[in-house]
């Protein structure tokens, strides 16, 4: 089974050729009868086996997931974002022992993090969570998102209907750059539909120092609000098997977690220009054209991937999580986190989280 979330706004052929055909061209396909010829082969000078993770090569192999390849776009940056870098990257100090940040005021918080640093994991899982204002927005609004709940044997079973809001403190584009110093982030997330969901929401604010969230929910059956113990943030979300912390893959204060190391850096293959919307709410005929809802197992992508050079990091989990560890890839051009792969206490990979995007400039620019 498998859930899955969509936004309004985002957010087959068989191979014959031998090992040592030319090199592949965007509209090629990646798929389980052509996989072993096509992994010796290479794309924009990779070869394709290096660039599928072990994970994304079983999705292949047995759960029907199509690659159509597309050549490499840069991911459009915000000027704004660019000069609060270098006017500001410079006084950002990390505390390895707290693992908290002192001085940040807007832009990418580390920059220029060398792989032999070795607090480099640390710094990008900063950046990655350090999106207020570029790339997320100074306030980002979801109107409206749903999440699928989908059989692998049945299709979608079941839908239900949300909107959120993201109110950022902190690396704000515009002025003030800092709105508080102690709050990085406001969130309201309520449901919409159906019926049994509908008026539940929940509030939390995401602080700077490494505390807790302090999260309130809104009780629909007594139609009150009470708050909810800080440790909300590894919880399910609305009856769903999706935790608060996997949000955008990585939704934390980079404390909470245990530790992080860095594995590496490769070109691996992702959705980042997706030229599909996820949701399409006004059609008439297919309302999820980025989703392969219609072939078992029914909740494949069906955008195209580029090869994208990769952070590969590992991040170990509190004893209390639901997850022992977790392995995540992280975009060296934006600091966004594209895909992860969560696994249990016993070391057995339990999740795969996938992120596929497309850039959007929306209202505020």
């Amino acid at each position: 089974r498998i859930l899955l979330l969509v936004t309004t706004a985002s957010c087959l052929f068989l191979w014959t050729m031998p090992a040592f055909s030319a090199e592949l061209k965007p509209g090629d396909v990646i798929n389980a009868q052509n996989l072993d010829q096509m992994k010796n082969q290479t794309f924009q000078g990779h070869k394709i086996g290096d660039m599928l993770t072990e994970m994304v090569e079983m999705m292949i192999r047995e759960k029907g997931l199509k690659i159509p390849l597309k050549n490499t776009e840069p991911i459009p940056v915000d000027d704004r974002w660019v000069e609060l870098t270098k006017k500001y990257s410079g006084q950002v100090k990390l505390d390895p022992e707290t693992r908290n940040i002192s001085g940040y005021v807007a832009g990418e918080a580390f920059p220029n993090v060398q792989m032999d640093d070795p607090n480099a994991a640390l710094k990008l899982v900063w950046n990655s969570q350090m999106v207020g204002g570029y790339p997320r927005g100074d306030v980002q609004m979801v109107p409206k998102f749903q999440f699928l709940f989908i059989d692998g044997n049945k299709g979608i079973t079941r839908v239900q209907q949300w909107t959120f809001v993201n109110a950022y403190y902190q690396g704000r584009l515009n002025e003030p750059h800092v709105m508080d110093p102690d709050i990085y982030k406001k969130n309201i997330t309520v449901g919409l539909s159906p019926f049994d969901i509908a008026g539940v929401g929940t509030y939390s604010i995401r602080y700077m120092d490494g505390r807790t969230d302090d999260f309130w929910a809104h009780m629909k059956s007594v139609r009150r609000t009470r708050r909810l113990s800080g440790g909300s943030w590894m919880d399910p979300i609305g009856g769903t098997d999706m935790l608060n912390d996997e949000m955008e893959v990585l939704n934390i204060h980079p404390s909470w977690y245990e530790g992080f190391e860095l594995l590496g850096k490769k070109h691996l293959l992702a959705i980042v220009h997706s030229k599909r919307p996820s949701w399409d709410e006004g059609s008439t005929g297919d309302l999820y054209p980025g989703i392969d809802h219609k072939n078992p197992p029914y909740w494949n992508p069906t955008d195209a991937w580029e090869p994208r050079e990769i952070y590969v990091l590992r991040a170990k989990l509190p004893k209390e999580h639901p997850y022992a560890q977790k392995t995540m890839y992280m975009d060296t051009q934006i600091p966004l986190l594209l895909y992860a792969e969560a696994y249990d206490h016993a070391g057995q990979m339990w999740k795969m989280i996938f992120f596929g995007m497309s850039p959007l400039k929306t209202g505020d620019g």
